[in-house]
């Protein structure tokens, strides 16, 4: 594979290049695969991973050029092309911009008519990596019939046979296509990425809209009512208090009535949508939830909480999902169930909420809906049963298990 254009004649083997070619493969590919995640981290994406492998992929390439049967006079010229080439790669991966990815497809040309291994395909597809990277497909495809030309006329420059000829020719556009097939999964792996970043970030802001306008809902209907109300009854108060002062004095004790009502709906509001805390125990936080959510008027009893959750072996995702989910249902059973006793029930395989109150047979609201997508995301299911709680009230449960099924 590759032009072959010799400098010299008579070249012999080096007596450690059998040991040095597979000692190398191996020892870079595993340097190359420890460094591999399973999965993406919060700051760098599986894509970024798979160019992180072909930097690897790159050193790789240098170590088992440099180590064919080159005797030293002609090896400064094998060596300095390759030096090259992994600079031009690094500098891209550095600065990825039209002058770095095109420096690095040529100096693969350059490569490509200097070596004489087969291994020098590796150089190719990464400079169709690079191209398509940086200026897009049709760049990648451009580029590829130039190894393929390289190729026939350095055939023809060394009076090759012409079978051999047609025979490098076949192989090379079997590289070339495969190039531009490379590149084009590594940029089409970037795109998919950049577009479920996209959509995730505009979920993230439709949910916060609706989490907005839900609250403003609440606060219009409950806390604004009452307000107005005691507006009203001030004025009236004001209006007759010299002509029946007992009839004004009652108003503003109504007044007074309804100010300690806005007081206690503003406080259920803002407990409601205060986040769990995560750095506490699970079974703690449980507890501390359901404490505040006491001072409601729920009545809430908790099982199971010290025994299960975070020191039962959830991970971090998990038990976040577990408290939201808690005081999600909490602040449900307070806005809309009329309930006054609430059990929450912790075990290893999760957590189910059940109240008391009138049941809920319609359409599940955002916030549990939400839930349930994130659940999902976790192998794990949201159950609603709308008349399978306490005498018939409504409940739901966060079933980590059902992965398992």
């Amino acid at each position: 594979m590759g032009p072959r254009l010799r400098i010299g004649r008579g070249r012999e083997q080096c007596p450690w290049s059998r040991l040095c070619t597979p000692c190398a493969m191996t020892g870079v590919t595993v340097c190359s695969l420890s460094y591999l995640p399973m999965a993406a981290s919060p700051t760098h994406s599986s894509a970024s991973y798979f160019l992180r492998f072909l930097d690897y992929f790159c050193v790789l390439f240098a170590v088992l050029t440099t180590t064919p049967q080159y005797p030293l006079v002609e090896a400064w010229v094998l060596v300095a092309s390759i030096a090259a080439f992994t600079a031009a790669w690094f500098v891209w991966r550095a600065w990825p911009c039209r002058a770095s990815s095109v420096c690095t497809a040529a100096l693969s040309l350059v490569v490509l008519a200097v070596s004489n291994s087969p291994v020098v395909v590796l150089a190719l597809w990464l400079g169709f990596v690079a191209l398509a990277r940086t200026l897009g497909d049709r760049s990648a495809r451009a580029f590829a019939p130039l190894p393929v030309a390289v190729t026939v006329v350095a055939q023809l420059v060394l009076h090759s046979p012409p079978w051999h000829v047609l025979t490098e020719f076949a192989a090379m556009v079997v590289v070339a296509a495969s190039g531009v097939a490379l590149g084009r999964t590594v940029t089409a792996s970037f795109d998919a990425e950049a577009r479920l970043r996209r959509s995730l970030r505009d979920s993230r802001e439709l949910a916060l809209s609706k989490e907005r306008e839900r609250i403003a809902a609440g606060l219009h209907n409950g806390l604004g009512h009452l307000l107005t109300s005691i507006g009203l009854s001030i004025d009236f108060a004001s209006r007759v208090v010299e002509a029946e002062p007992a009839r004004a004095k009652e108003e503003l004790r109504v007044a007074r009535e309804r100010t300690t009502e806005a007081l206690d709906a503003m406080r259920k509001t803002v407990r409601a949508v205060s986040p769990p805390l995560v750095d506490a125990p699970f079974g703690a936080t449980v507890e501390g939830l359901a404490a505040r959510f006491d001072r409601t008027g729920l009545t809430v009893k908790v099982t199971g909480a010290r025994d299960a959750g975070w020191d039962a072996g959830w991970d971090e995702e998990r038990t976040t999902l577990a408290l939201v989910f808690v005081q999600e249902a909490l602040t449900n059973i307070v806005r809309h169930s009329g309930a006054t006793r609430v059990h929450i029930s912790v075990a290893p395989g999760g957590v189910s909420v059940e109240d008391d109150g009138t049941g809920n047979a319609s359409e599940a609201s955002f916030g549990i809906s939400s839930l349930r997508r994130r659940a999902s995301q976790v192998g794990a299911r949201l159950i609603t049963e709308p008349h399978g709680g306490i005498a018939g009230g409504f409940r739901i449960s966060l079933d980590f298990e059902g992965e398992r099924r």
